[in-house]
């Protein structure tokens, strides 16, 4: 990835770059500035509510991506505004993984049987080793195996439950891991013109679909029997073209191609993590 042609601001119609976006006379009174390339408006999203924006990401379309990658620092034109707009897409992405992990936990918990296991595309049942006792993750030291012995003595009644938190946090960190790793090596290979940070946060803002979960979770939870799988495989294929498209908005390569990388970072991910857990 070539990280000294990303452009700062862009025209979130054409994705042409352009020097700046709106002039300011006043606080308050702006005006937008047209794109050279295009001679439409550089971003009419800044006079838009929030809500619309979110509406229009919601519909998968280009030009809201573009503004949310490239512009969103200049929603609010404060000196720092560039510095926290950055800050909310790490905690966006552990805010996913908090619920991803606990969507998963809920899935294992309603299967009701020893060895299920739910990874993002599936559930697993995992059969305890022979001669090996204490559990299906016996015969493999994850993170839980190395913090347990560090538990304060109050902690250690909920040992297990504590167990059993960090064995799935730690894969579905695993997960979204191999999956970006994967991404980022097309990416690179396909050169094209982005950073590691730009592609991490369109990745990370555009697996927002997961969050709805939270409506199943509320109003529906039998929804997340076990054998029910075909939600989780709406809202994953939902999160795979969100992130397509954020990729296409970030980089201008077609969106096909993209849509098949994620597909095979998402394949491999899930691979690699039913692995590691069958090995345990």
């Amino acid at each position: 990835m070539e990280s000294a042609c990303t452009p700062t601001t862009v025209c979130i119609e054409c994705g042409a770059p352009v020097d700046r976006l709106f002039t300011e006379y006043s606080p308050g009174n702006i005006r937008l500035e047209q794109c050279p390339a295009c001679s439409a408006f550089a971003d009419a999203y800044l006079e838009r509510d929030a809500v619309l924006v979110f509406v229009d990401v919601l519909l998968h379309r280009a030009p809201a991506f573009r503004h949310v990658l490239f512009n969103r620092a200049h929603r609010s034109r404060g000196g720092d505004a560039g510095d926290a707009a950055a800050s909310k897409v790490p905690r966006l992405a552990v805010l996913l993984t908090l619920f991803d992990v606990y969507a998963r936990l809920l899935r294992m918990e309603r299967a009701g049987r020893a060895g299920a296991y739910a990874t993002a595309w599936a559930n697993l049942t995992l059969v305890p080793r022979s001669g090996a006792g204490g559990g299906w993750w016996t015969g493999w030291v994850g993170p839980a195996e190395v913090l347990m012995p560090l538990l304060p003595p109050q902690l250690r009644v909920i040992r297990e439950v504590l167990r059993e938190y960090v064995d799935v946090l730690s894969t579905t960190v695993l997960e979204f891991a191999v999956f970006f790793a994967i991404v980022a090596l097309g990416l690179r290979l396909a050169r094209a013109r982005t950073t590691w940070r730009s592609a991490f946060d369109a990745v990370a803002m555009s697996t927002f679909g997961r969050l709805l979960l939270i409506v199943v979770v509320i109003w529906d939870p039998a929804r997340l029997a076990p054998a029910n799988v075909a939600y989780i495989w709406l809202i994953n294929a939902y999160v795979a073209a969100s992130n397509a498209e954020a990729l296409r908005a970030l980089t201008g390569l077609p969106y096909i191609g993209l849509l098949v990388l994620v597909a095979a970072g998402n394949l491999v991910a899930h691979l690699a993590v039913s692995s590691v857990v069958a090995a345990r």
